[in-house]
């Protein structure tokens, strides 16, 4: 059993003096701050972030933190942002946040959902990539001449096709008896 004082840390917890918070106030902290770093994010053209990384920038910005694995909240967090973004008639902020591949994570489409109705987006990486130059293009200082392109930022595996197993020699049949002949050439049953 531990003793270093881990269970007697809430689940959320405001880290200045380990009380805690309950968890639907910490997701809209966190979502503000979240829409803060995305904005500033923006402003950079083909800036990203990784969950993980702006999971740890939220909680350190707000001061309060979560035993809970980030996969179980930072889609709920990404969820207000969008709704926000789509309060405010603004490209989805939450599309600049990513899978370490750059693919976008299954919650993708739930933020989509929330901003704008309707059904999540059939193809969540090119629907990311359109989000991410209206993005760049409403926030970013720097963007080229051109206006930019859109970028579709995970990694796509495509399995190559295999080789077709090899089909095993067929033993000749004796016939006589029709039972395969084996390797000595010579029927067993009837020479």
């Amino acid at each position: 059993m531990r003793d270093d004082g881990y269970m007697d840390t809430p689940g959320t917890y405001r880290v200045s003096d380990n009380t805690a918070v309950e968890f639907d106030d910490a997701l809209e902290e966190w979502a503000k701050s979240a829409r803060i770093f995305l904005l500033d994010l923006a402003g950079t053209y083909n800036a990203h972030i990784a969950y993980g990384e702006l999971a740890e920038q939220v909680q350190e910005a707000t001061g309060i933190r979560t035993r809970s694995l980030m996969n179980h909240w930072i889609g709920y967090v990404l969820g207000r942002v969008a709704r926000t973004c789509g309060t405010k008639g603004e490209p989805l902020l939450s599309a600049l946040c990513t899978q370490k591949t750059g693919a976008m994570g299954p919650g993708y489409g739930i933020g989509v959902t929330y901003a704008r109705g309707g059904i999540a987006p059939e193809n969540p990486d090119a629907h990311a990539a359109a989000e991410r130059l209206a993005c760049y293009r409403e926030f970013a200082s720097d963007m080229p001449n051109d206006g930019g392109t859109e970028k579709i930022l995970g990694i796509t595996r495509v399995k190559a096709p295999r080789a077709p197993k090899p089909v095993p020699p067929q033993r000749a049949i004796c016939p006589q008896c029709f039972l395969q002949i084996p390797a000595s050439g010579r029927c067993d049953q009837c020479d």
